[in-house]
Formats: C-alpha cells, sequence, structure tokens
C-alpha cells in the first residue's frame, strides 16, 4: 500500500512538472498569417500615401489629389480599426484569464484578425487549478 502511495506522489509530481514546462503558444507574442497579411495591408497603404517605398514615376497616377484623399482616409482608418482592435481584444483577453497586454499588441499589430482568434480561445486553464482537483 506503501508503494501505491508513492507511485501516486510520483505521478502528482510528474504531472506538476509536465503542467509548469507547458506553455500556452497563444500567449506569445508571434502573430498569425492573417493579422500579418491585414498589417501589411495597412502598412501598404500608409507607404504609398508617404511615396517612400517607390520611385516617384510609378506613383504617376497616384498624384491625383482625390487618390491622395482616399490613401489619406485609408491610411486613418486602418490605423483607427487597429487601435480599437486592441482595446477590444484586450478586454476579451482579460475577460477569459489571458494577458490583456499581450493581446492589445497582438490587436494593435493584427486588427480584427486578432480579435477574431482571441474570441475563439477558451478561457485560459490554471496550472494550479488543475493540480488542486488531483488531491
Amino acid at each position: 500500500e506503501s508503494r501505491l502511495v508513492m507511485s501516486r506522489r510520483k505521478a502528482q509530481r510528474l504531472v506538476v512538472e509536465e503542467v509548469a514546462k507547458r506553455r500556452d503558444v497563444d500567449e506569445g507574442l508571434h502573430l498569425t498569417v492573417a493579422m500579418r497579411v491585414e498589417l501589411l495591408a495597412v502598412v501598404a497603404v500608409a507607404a504609398l500615401l508617404a511615396a517612400k517605398s517607390t520611385p516617384p514615376d510609378a506613383l504617376a497616377g497616384l498624384a491625383a489629389p482625390a487618390v491622395k484623399e482616399a490613401l489619406a482616409a485609408a491610411a486613418v482608418g486602418g490605423a483607427a480599426a487597429h487601435g480599437v482592435a486592441a482595446a477590444v481584444a484586450a478586454g476579451v483577453a482579460k475577460g477569459k484569464g489571458r494577458s490583456p497586454v499581450v493581446w492589445a499588441v497582438k490587436g494593435l499589430l493584427g486588427g480584427v484578425m486578432a480579435v477574431l482568434k482571441v474570441r475563439s480561445l477558451g478561457p485560459k486553464e490554471d496550472a494550479g487549478a488543475s493540480t488542486s482537483e488531483m488531491s
């Protein structure tokens, strides 16, 4: 019987160590492909507006005031949308027990795609809760 108790304690210790090792990959600052594509689209519009990324001859068609105004509106709108996405992602993350700071950064960079990702995640599992259930 004492061997059984020792085996159970050893198993519990191993489980605790494994849970401590395991990381939640969604809590890192990496961006999904969809978040990167959205970020690149906003950056591309801003770069076209600033005309810093291409030679002047290639921008001859963009010289019209209406086109510049449309690009400016798109750049401002994209930046505002990403700001709102940062706030929403942080709020959703906090409600699910996840890091609001990480998800605010992801929302700022990844926009709506970050909000959709954090909404699709379940609540973060607490390592302490899973070990207390075993006792």
